[in-house]
């Protein structure tokens, strides 16, 4: 019986065609995540933030009264208070910072994915990279809401970009290639950086939670040591996910008529009942990973059959474990909001970025053990046309939808200056999406009760924001 062969990637000749080309996925990420990020416009909650940092530009006691206000009444959690800071420096700040924290998500989906940092020397690693960002600006839960509007932006991918920095630090342990030294002032940012993880989502606070005490457990098992540095970070964790879970803004928002666009659930009948439709919304936006999940699935199965299962013990094993845990949780963290509500399905974006890592981290064991390492080469390539397709709808779409909120926006703004209550807005033009394209274009609805619209009205204190019915 024949058995998997291994090949370390650090022993992998160096090509400087790889570098390049790495260099070069880096400065086109960059480039778009900056392009959609100047053309989101401020719409809906990020267009309250706006109006409020315009009457406050670089004041920080009313930053922080919000900040407050907000977690006593309405949203507890980190990136809600990244939004208003990022709304009173100005629209600059979140251009600036967006599409470097966007990379970080995708530099890190490879780091937990591997265990180590992407070797640009190496096609492998460049390849699987590559594919990893696509799929995080075209597969993540609604990537037009949460990664390039404000404050989807930073309660989404920048709180997901905290947690995933956070798990980073015990995956390295995991992999043996940490070099944090388990002193006073690594337990001091440790646990500093574990209380902000905590603070930035409720469905991730029991996902991290359970992965570190299965982690806990395997060394408790295997007799290994773990620095104190773990434990530090354990603690915090939970104690910040505590001061989320438990603050009075949470319990508020439950109880409001909207629950910040989420459906709330009051009996276990309606909770039951609700597991599909968030599988569902969990799986909505994902039609490549799942395909790759197919794929590698059914290539490390033929694989195992081949050389046996002993083939899958040592590295290659604990990579592949690790990637499953991911596979699980993610699907976990989905279908733990039966507990409360129906969320709007942004809400699911951290939980489709730990899935995507999971399948990255699938492929990189099966682009370590094939013989014919052109087939995992051939799945991933093929996967990133589609994704190439999808951001190429955005590129299309951002455009015009942003021409016309510009313009809406300073419509309302010249009716305040007039003085109206009680403010008539033109509907917005119709613009085509190409499949799979998300975009939160939430005040384009003739509803004069739309969402939005009587939020913004009630934070302006004026009567009334209506679309304007066209005549038939």
């Amino acid at each position: 019986m024949r058995t998997a062969f291994f090949i370390p990637a650090c022993s992998m000749k160096q090509s400087l065609a790889a570098r390049f080309l790495f260099r070069a996925v880096v400065l086109a990420f960059l480039v778009y995540a900056m392009l959609l990020t100047w053309w989101t416009p401020f719409t809906g909650d990020s267009f309250m933030h706006s109006v409020f940092g315009a009457d406050h530009r670089l004041a920080f006691q009313p930053v922080l009264e919000r900040c407050w206000w907000s977690y006593m009444h309405w949203n507890p959690r980190l990136g809600e208070f990244l939004a208003i800071f990022t709304a009173t420096a100005g629209k600059w700040l979140f251009l600036a910072l967006n599409p470097f924290v966007l990379l970080s998500l995708a530099l890190m989906m490879f780091f937990l994915a591997r265990g180590r940092k992407v070797n640009s020397g190496n096609w492998r690693d460049v390849l699987l990279f590559t594919v990893g960002a696509l799929l995080l600006l075209t597969s993540s839960s609604r990537p037009g809401i949460t990664m390039f509007w404000l404050s989807g932006g930073t309660n989404y991918a920048w709180s997901a970009a905290i947690w995933l920095g956070f798990l980073c630090l015990y995956r390295s342990l995991w992999a043996g290639t940490s070099r944090i030294r388990d002193t006073p002032f690594s337990w001091l940012w440790i646990g500093g950086m574990a209380f902000a993880a905590g603070m930035t989502n409720e469905n991730q606070i029991p996902a991290s939670l359970g992965m570190l005490f299965v982690y806990w457990f395997y060394a408790r098992c295997r007799g290994m040591v773990l620095p104190c540095w773990f434990f530090i970070g354990w603690g915090f964790h939970a104690l910040g996910g505590a001061f989320l879970l438990l603050a009075p803004g949470n319990a508020a928002r439950l109880h409001s008529e909207t629950a910040g666009g989420a459906a709330v659930l009051h009996s276990w009948g309606e909770r039951f009942s609700a597991i599909p439709e968030l599988v569902n919304a969990f799986y909505e936006f994902m039609p490549i990973p799942k395909i790759l999940l197919a794929v590698a699935a059914a290539a490390l199965i033929l694989l195992t059959v081949e050389a046996g299962i002993n083939a899958w013990r040592g590295k290659a094993g604990r990579r592949m474990c690790v990637s499953l845990l991911f596979i699980l949780v993610a699907h976990a963290m989905a279908i733990s909001f039966f507990v409360r509500v129906i969320p709007a399905w942004h809400a699911m974006f951290s939980a489709t970025v730990l899935m995507m890592t999971g399948i990255l981290g699938l492929y990189g064991v099966w682009m370590d053990a094939v013989r014919r390492r052109w087939l995992p080469f051939c799945v991933l390539l093929a996967a990133a046309g589609p994704a190439l397709w999808v951001c190429s709808g955005y590129l299309d779409a951002f455009p015009r939808i942003h021409r016309q909120c510009e313009e809406r926006k300073m419509f309302i703004r010249h009716e305040l200056e007039q003085g109206k209550k009680n403010i008539t807005v033109p509907p917005y033009d119709s613009v085509p999406l190409a499949p799979y394209v998300s975009v939160m274009w939430r005040m384009s609805s003739g509803d004069p009760d739309e969402f939005i619209n009587r939020s913004v009205a009630r934070y302006l204190g004026i009567e009334s924001i209506r679309v304007a019915v066209p005549e038939p």
